[in-house]
């Protein structure tokens, strides 16, 4: 990033840039994120906020692919292009440049499984080139810490076995001395000194016990003696160490030569790890600051809705949708000090930046934004003493560096136009440079004080008056913007909010109403009408959205009644066709159980003819039945709905058409789409149907109690089955069923069928006055 660029350091782009390097992993993506350029062209833009779109999308679906390589690789890879030999340390990177990897490739795996759409991070992670063989080579010879493993050669374990036996020796022997010449030593121990085994002997015992003096205890009354006896065995530990060392440079230059033969695919690597952490560091930054990526266009304007500045350190950022469509070219807001007018401009400013470095932006996903070239801003008090400039000085020099600099497609941003010089100057001018940048068709938003601005932006079609709210009533401001509306700096009430004496707040009243003229009052007047229709349409677009809502919350309960009555006729179709299946499959097992067990010998033919009709038995739908034309439903009626094979209940009739429910689903049907349950009502093309007789039958079992007193077992049996099927057939809801009491035989026969028919919801047996134990009430579905 220019960090000299003021405009940018003025809208404080320079933090969110700084957010963005502490939230990369890589050292060289951090170097290249503070050496960031601004993206001017639209389609390269574009792409380049789509990929940090679907990494947020990633990240806020999986985990971050885990960064491990924190250094700068490009920088080992080009040692090691050079012939130079890496250390054990630049090494083990390239171990976690595959861990790195590893990572991604799991992250990508954990997508595919979800079916999500990632081609940008699918294609990174597809472009991997494996190093396997390198991988392999050095993860078994380096420790994480920079540790040559012993086994990295068999030379190398060859010299670091001799080296622990050669430890070993010289231990020995120096204890073999520490316990003869106990009495001459400080303390009864081995110490090292200089990376030598010595002996703290008493200083007075120093030319008594033979050796090389490496050094003297602090006290001058210890000297650490290296005893000649173990000096060969310590030369000889020192070429031991010599070998290791000659060793190790040799399995580091193999390594490193592994490095350099590789070359193309580790850089190939480490390249995409660098996208990779970089577009996760955005994706991370937009995921803190809420941030989206808005729709990007070419006209110079721009709709931010609900837009918050990302820098705020408060602990409630008050959001503000700030809008300029064509054919408005400006923005002049008016309103209090201390009201939020300079946090508005910069937020715009620092989000139109924000977005031209390919960074999300904190608003909501419908907002849009052009992409300007450039972005000016005069903000703040530049005034020097050393340049002898004053406030309106620095101002003006600024805003003519700003003028002779600025296109058609850059953005431009004012705090205070004007200010600083006499107030009828300061206005004429700050007038005269908006209608410029209006004439060279140039954007800008401004914020000032003064009343010959809000006038000039009631009479120009290209600009949008707007104000920063005030709160009469808490006398202080609400931060929030109101488009289209002027507001007054409220001097009076905030001065009296502070504790300024009322009688010198009363003179200055008297003193502005004196010196008010026709304009001034008109634009009193007009701010407040201003202010009443804008609470209207708050107010308005606030019914229109809690009806948009009822709406969506009404669709969305038809939609699901509908699905669930479509779920609920096609498991019922299924149900009854496993019911026929199981059916057909228990009749073609009694009819060969008959077979083997009759003994009386059946014709074949007979039996061959059963089989075919339960065979070709079919799953068929009950036709439409006619109902006698004259026949009056009434709300309340039981009906059978033929075409569902349900019974339902006739809740509201109305205009011919009969909602019927069925459960918790409701019908609207015709008057031929059902018929009435009581089989009188049921005309000649059903009694031809069922069979006349068995109609009336039917009806007249249904009627009456069924008494199986007296019965023989299976007599009683059939009768209970036929019965059970007259009841379902004319859709009777309750049956009486006399049993008696005698052995109970029948009546444990009618407990068990009942508890076992699927027709029947509940049974009991009767009551005091309904036959008590020798009656079963049953209640059907």
């Amino acid at each position: 990033m220019q960090k000299n660029n003021k405009y940018f350091q003025k809208l404080e782009l320079n933090l969110i840039i700084d957010q963005l390097s502490v939230i990369a992993v890589n050292e060289k993506v951090k170097k290249n994120i503070e050496e960031l350029k601004p993206i001017n062209n639209y389609d390269l833009l574009n792409k380049e906020l789509e990929k940090v779109d679907e990494f947020l999308n990633i990240i806020n679906r999986f985990e971050r692919p885990n960064i491990q390589i924190e250094v700068d690789f490009d920088q080992i890879l080009r040692r090691a292009s050079k012939g130079g030999i890496l250390s054990s340390l630049e090494l083990y990177e390239i171990v976690k440049l595959d861990s790195t990897i590893k990572s991604a490739e799991k992250v990508l795996a954990n997508i595919q499984k979800e079916k999500i759409n990632t081609p940008v991070f699918s294609n990174l992670v597809g472009n991997i080139i494996p190093f396997d063989s390198v991988y392999r080579q050095i993860k078994n010879s380096i420790e994480y810490d920079g540790t040559i493993f012993d086994d990295a050669s068999l030379k190398l374990k060859q010299i670091r076995t001799s080296l622990k036996s050669m430890d070993l020796r010289i231990k020995q022997k120096l204890n073999e001395i520490l316990s003869r010449e106990t009495k001459k030593l400080s303390e009864p121990l081995i110490v090292m000194r200089d990376n030598t085994y010595c002996l703290p002997v008493r200083v007075e015992y120093k030319n008594v016990i033979k050796g090389i003096i490496h050094d003297t205890s602090a006290s001058m009354q210890t000297v650490y003696i290296e005893p000649t006896a173990i000096i060969e065995l310590n030369l000889q530990k020192e070429k031991l160490i010599s070998d290791e060392y000659e060793e190790i440079n040799i399995i580091l230059n193999n390594l490193s030569k592994l490095v350099t033969d590789n070359y193309d695919i580790l850089q190939n690597d480490f390249e995409i790890v660098k996208e990779i952490d970089f577009l996760s560091a955005k994706a991370i930054l937009a995921k803190k600051m809420n941030a989206i990526k808005p729709k990007l266009r070419n006209d110079g304007h721009f709709n931010l809705i609900n837009a918050r500045h990302p820098l705020l350190n408060v602990d409630k950022v008050i959001p503000n949708t700030i809008c300029l469509e064509k054919p408005a070219l400006g923005i002049i807001i008016t309103g209090p000090n201390t009201g939020g007018k300079t946090v508005l401009l910069k937020t715009v400013g620092l989000l139109a930046l924000m977005t031209k470095f390919g960074l999300l932006i904190p608003c909501d996903e419908t907002s849009s934004i052009s992409v300007f070239d450039k972005v000016f801003c005069d903000i703040g008090d530049d005034q020097s003493i050393s340049s002898n400039l004053s406030t309106f000085s620095s101002h003006m020099s600024s805003i003519i560096d700003i003028i002779n600099q600025t296109t058609t497609k850059s953005l431009i941003l004012f705090d205070e136009i004007g200010s600083g010089t006499d107030p009828l100057e300061g206005s004429s001018l700050a007038i005269a440079i908006l209608k410029y940048l209006i004439e060279h068709e140039v954007t800008f938003i401004t914020t000032t004080h003064y009343s010959e601005l809000k006038i000039f932006g009631f009479n120009e079609e290209k600009i949008i008056n707007a104000s920063m709210e005030f709160d009469d009533k808490t006398l202080s401001p609400t931060y929030r913007l109101l488009l289209g509306v002027t507001g007054s700096s409220n001097a009076f009430s905030i001065a009296s909010r502070m504790g300024l004496k009322k009688e010198i707040i009363d003179n200055a009243k008297e003193l502005v109403a004196s010196t008010s003229d026709e304009n001034h009052i008109m634009i009193e007047k007009f701010e407040e009408k201003s202010l009443a229709v804008t609470k209207l349409e708050t107010q308005l677009s606030k019914v229109l959205n809690d009806n948009k809502k009822l709406k969506e919350e009404y669709e969305n309960k038809i939609s699901d009644i509908n699905k669930e009555r479509k779920e609920l006729l096609e498991n019922a179709k299924k149900d009854a066709e496993k019911i026929i299946e199981q059916a057909k499959n228990d009749a073609t097992t009694i009819i060969e159980k008959v077979e083997k067990l009759n003994k009386e010998n059946p014709k074949l033919h007979d039996i061959a003819s059963i089989k075919h009709e339960i065979r070709t038995i079919e799953v068929k739908k009950e036709p439409k039945v006619a109902v006698e034309s004259n026949y009056n439903y009434k709300v309340g009626d039981d009906v059978y709905v033929p075409t569902y094979d349900q019974y339902g209940v006739i809740n509201r009739i109305s205009n011919n058409k009969y909602e019927i429910s069925i459960g918790n689903i409701k019908l609207t049907l015709k008057k031929g789409d059902f018929q009435p349950t009581k089989a009188e009502n049921v005309n000649k093309s059903v009694a031809a149907k069922i069979g006349k007789d068995q109609v009336s039958k039917s009806t007249k079992k249904a009627n009456l109690t069924l008494d199986l007193r007296g019965k023989r077992y299976e007599e009683a049996k059939d009768e209970l089955d036929n019965y059970l099927d007259d009841l379902v057939l004319l859709g009777m809801k309750q049956g009486i069923i006399i049993h008696g009491f005698g052995t109970g035989t029948i009546r444990n026969l009618v407990q068990n069928f009942v508890k076992n028919n699927p027709n029947v919801k509940e049974y009991r047996y009767g009551g005091e006055n309904e036959g008590g134990l020798g009656v079963t009430v049953i209640t059907l579905k």
